[in-house]
């Protein structure tokens, strides 16, 4: 047993629980930044999975879902901060199901972000609902999308920053009365957001 004959002072346990709070810290962030991932969707099998709503099931927030060519018919609503990308933009088709309401609805998550996807066929496409953080939408396509008693046939957000950009609406419409028919329904807009390199065709 060692033994000094200097003895503590209160900011000697100060000075330490600093330290420990800071080094627990650095192992919780270095943790989240090692814990992100990349699930690959094949619907052939050559991925993590075959299935977006599967991918999402088994992600964390902060994952990226990475989506192989194909036609998805899928309506997914997640509270997860995620990426959605698709490995080829002019080869990812989603399609949202008939008994869901939108195709991705990011609902009260961290942030979403959204790439080189095509939403066809069925609307609406994407929702954000109370999400906290700035979301992206980049190089997308949504095409023929149109349903009734909606806000926004493509694109609904609602009180966040969100950037739209490079993105292509072709026929994207909504028949509701009052509710703010169009491709694009930006509720509460709040400063920081933007569309930007985006084309409108008969929406």
């Amino acid at each position: 047993m060692f033994r000094t004959s200097r003895t503590s002072q209160p900011g000697d346990r100060i000075g330490l629980g600093r330290s420990f709070v800071f080094l627990c810290l650095l192992i919780s962030f270095s943790a989240c930044a090692a814990h992100a991932a990349t699930r690959v969707v094949d619907q052939a099998g050559g991925g993590d999975h075959t299935s977006i709503g599967a991918a999402v099931a088994a992600a964390s927030d902060g994952d990226t879902i990475l989506i192989g060519a194909g036609r998805y018919i899928e309506s997914i609503d997640t509270p997860k901060a995620l990426v959605f990308s698709g490995k080829d933009p002019d080869a990812v088709f989603w399609e949202r199901h008939p008994d869901g309401w939108y195709s991705l609805e990011f609902d009260n998550a961290a942030y979403g972000e959204v790439h080189g996807i095509r939403f066809t066929d069925v609307g609406p496409g994407l929702a954000f609902s109370d999400v906290a953080g700035p979301s992206l939408v980049t190089n997308c396509r949504f095409e023929g999308l149109s349903f009734p008693d909606v806000a926004g046939a493509a694109i609904y957000s609602r009180d966040q920053v969100i950037e739209i950009l490079d993105c292509h609406f072709v026929d994207c419409h909504t028949t509701g009365a009052g509710w703010g028919p169009g491709a694009v329904y930006l509720y509460s807009l709040v400063e920081g957001g933007r569309v930007a390199g985006c084309t409108f065709e008969n929406c």
